[in-house]
């Protein structure tokens, strides 16, 4: 087993451990409160800032910068306070154990997508095999077929992202969203 698998496997196990010990509400709170907290930072901090210039009438410059941040932390807090919730909810109605062995498989799932995107980085440096050589990457268990799943998730959650962004530009109508058939003898005035 070479180097290259060594620390590879040290990675995604090290995924799988985090994953069981915190869980799956847990894994998705901390990966959808970053996101979440970036995408209401960016749309939603000019509210924040309003009021922040509101209250202590600092320039521009400083309330834009706080807002922001405040914008994010609040996010970020409420959705992990949300997810210790549903951890907690789990454990109480005894379904702690899948709660651990889901949270297990996507911390696992997440750090593949990690060390992929790292290795993928590493082959563009590694282009005149000068960091290592190309029989010891064709020797190695998980150099391969990790590398190969960020490039096999990118073009799916691009796809999803296209679809989406399809069905959010169809216009609604009378009747209600685009995509949605009015069911025969409802009364929509109401």
């Amino acid at each position: 087993m070479a180097v290259i698998d060594i620390l590879i496997g040290l990675a995604l196990l090290y995924g799988l451990i985090r994953g069981m010990w915190k869980g799956l509400f847990a894994e998705l709170a901390a990966l959808l409160s970053l996101a979440l907290g970036l995408y209401a930072a960016i749309k939603f901090s000019g509210y924040m800032g309003n009021w922040l210039n509101g209250v202590f009438g600092w320039e521009d410059k400083y309330i834009k910068i706080a807002a922001f941040i405040l914008t994010f932390a609040i996010v970020v807090v409420v959705v992990t306070v949300m997810g210790r919730v549903f951890t907690k909810m789990a454990g109480l109605v005894m379904m702690g154990w899948l709660n651990r062995l889901l949270g297990g498989l996507f911390g696992l799932i997440k750090w593949a997508l990690i060390v992929s995107v790292l290795l993928n980085f590493f082959v563009q440096m590694n282009s005149s095999n000068a960091l290592a050589d190309e029989a010891t990457l064709q020797k190695s268990v998980f150099f391969y077929p990790v590398l190969k799943v960020s490039q096999t998730l990118y073009p799916v959650l691009e796809e999803w992202v296209a679809d989406f962004k399809d069905t959010a530009a169809e216009p609604d109508t009378e009747e209600g969203p685009a995509d949605e058939k009015p069911i025969e003898g409802l009364d929509r005035s109401v």
